[in-house]
């Protein structure tokens, strides 16, 4: 879970640019404004710790490997942070992650990511500003650290050695995961609009293969209810019609996928959902029957 790199009981061997540059590590971009509400830490420490993080290099390029600045765009710009190569490398290394070579290395992000992960990251931001208990939340890099783990079959081959199996390839790969206390535990899928109807169904139709591909022991430990936050009415309408499209083409096969619970909601209808204070149509009505409060 993010949260435990900000509690010194948990991680007392990080210092707070550590800290920091793991946070937004997992973030991918965020924003001061996104750092605060989400370390709890006052805006002068936020500013202090990424101006820190950027002055390990002593030319603005040497800069820019440690942090990298964005503006958006228009009147009333704001600066946007992620990461440059060295803090990739290092978050990397204090999470005992392998941070590869060559094609396999893990990179720096790239501009066009930009605002997938900041209306990712709102999603979280606005839970926290309305108060949300949570229990757990994981980033799109946690979330898919915990599905794989999930997916790993251990067993005897036939000499009575314990081997262990993992799937290479998920089928589906959620943005972020979250519960909340005496709310919901949901995967969350944030779409920008800008993937078209084919892309779209695709994600869609990917999570009922993995579901329905899934071990059952699987599905008991990890596959949860899926919320998509979309930015439009349209969007909205459009997730609907693909999910009533899948359905239907399985109609008629006696060999019956299973469907997992689907909500669909534009940015900021999802809140009230997640605390567990409304209800909600689902888009896809789930056939995995489990029950998802926390």
């Amino acid at each position: 879970m993010m949260f435990h790199y900000l509690d010194k009981k948990v991680t007392p061997y990080m210092n707070n640019m550590q800290r920091l540059t793991t946070i937004i590590y997992l973030l991918g971009f965020t924003t001061k404004e996104q750092l605060i509400t989400i370390t709890g830490w006052p805006a002068d420490q936020v500013v202090d710790t990424l101006q820190r993080i950027r002055k390990q290099g002593k030319t603005s390029e040497a800069r820019d490997s440690w942090l990298k600045i964005w503006k958006t765009g228009g009147k009333g710009s704001i600066n946007l942070y992620s990461l440059g190569q060295k803090s990739v490398n290092l978050a990397a290394s204090l999470r005992k992650e392998d941070s590869g070579t060559g094609k396999f290395q893990k990179k720096e992000l790239k501009e066009g990511q930009m605002y997938h992960f900041l209306g990712n990251n709102e999603i979280l931001i606005r839970l926290l500003k309305a108060g949300a208990v949570i229990t757990d939340y994981k980033t799109g890099k946690e979330v898919m650290s915990h599905i794989k783990a999930a997916y790993k079959e251990r067993y005897f081959d036939e000499h009575g050695v314990l081997r262990s199996k993992s799937k290479d390839y998920l089928d589906f790969k959620p943005d972020s995961s979250v519960t909340v206390s005496g709310g919901m535990s949901a995967f969350l899928e944030y779409d920008t609009g800008s993937e078209g109807p084919t892309k779209l169904g695709e994600r869609v139709e990917n999570y009922v293969q993995g579901y329905t591909n899934a071990s059952e022991r699987t599905k008991q430990r990890c596959l949860l209810p899926i919320a998509w936050i979309t930015s439009s009415e349209y969007r909205k309408r459009l997730l609907k019609d693909i999910c009533e499209d899948i359905v239907a083409k399985y109609q008629d096969d006696y060999r019956q996928p299973i469907f997992p619970e689907m909500y669909c909601f534009v940015e900021g209808e999802e809140t009230d959902f997640l605390l567990g204070k409304t209800k909600a149509e689902p888009i896809m009505i789930g056939t995995l029957k489990e029950e998802h409060t926390a």
